[in-house]
């Protein structure tokens, strides 16, 4: 049994890093999908909800960790919330120096951040089972696969849509200024998502290949 007890620890540390990889929020879990549609018409936008995304997260698995069990179930949602809300101020100001105009262009998709999907799902699931470390690794673990989804999809519309990156033009002669409506939106982010769900079934049968494969060598 040491190959599948070997491949069965190998998965318990994955799971720390599941957020980068074949638990991506965007792709696979389909967190937060209205930030990844509505605000990634520019790349300056993407990194801006990254940071604040980093800012209000992170922080509140963290605080989640700490308080455990001490709260009732029905009021850890209220509880994170309210501690969200705490670290989005620090977010906004981040978001302010790093993209001046970004409050205001991405709108009602920046302070929803206080209750985002992943946001309340890890404190539940992860965080509150957890010790700070882990909660922490595993935050940040979600916000590099929510940003790096977010970065691609906004360096994609960007450049095909206003025939810049980063605010700079590339003096392309062909623009398709759709792309940066929502439905365009909507379906790069479907075509990435079976691509990653494609990879991940992939792997997964080159896994158990594997472990049939070896059989129960000791």
């Amino acid at each position: 049994m040491a190959i599948r007890s070997h491949l069965k620890k190998s998965r318990e540390k994955m799971r720390l890093f599941e957020g980068m990889t074949y638990r991506n929020p965007v792709l696979i879990c389909g967190f937060a999908l209205a930030p990844a549609i509505m605000v990634t018409t520019s790349l300056k936008n993407a990194v801006a909800m990254t940071l604040a995304f980093f800012v209000v997260t992170v922080p509140t698995l963290v605080a989640a960790s700490f308080i455990k069990n001490s709260v009732p179930r029905w009021l850890r949602s209220v509880v994170n919330a309210l501690i969200a809300s705490v670290f989005f101020i620090p977010a906004l100001a981040l978001v302010r120096l790093v993209h001046p105009l970004g409050v205001d262009l991405m709108g009602i998709y920046l302070p929803i951040l206080v209750i985002n999907s992943v946001l309340l799902s890890r404190a539940e699931r992860f965080a509150r089972k957890n010790k700070p470390v882990r909660a922490l690794i595993d935050g940040s673990c979600y916000t590099v696969g929510f940003g790096v989804v977010l970065c691609v999809v906004s360096t994609i519309r960007e450049i095909i849509g206003a025939g810049s990156i980063w605010g700079v033009s590339l003096n392309l002669s062909q623009r398709t200024p759709a792309v940066l409506l929502p439905f365009a939106g909507f379906i790069l982010v479907a075509f990435l998502a079976a691509f990653a769900q494609f990879l991940n079934r992939l792997l997964n049968k080159r896994i158990y290949h594997r472990s049939d494969s070896s059989g129960e060598v000791k």
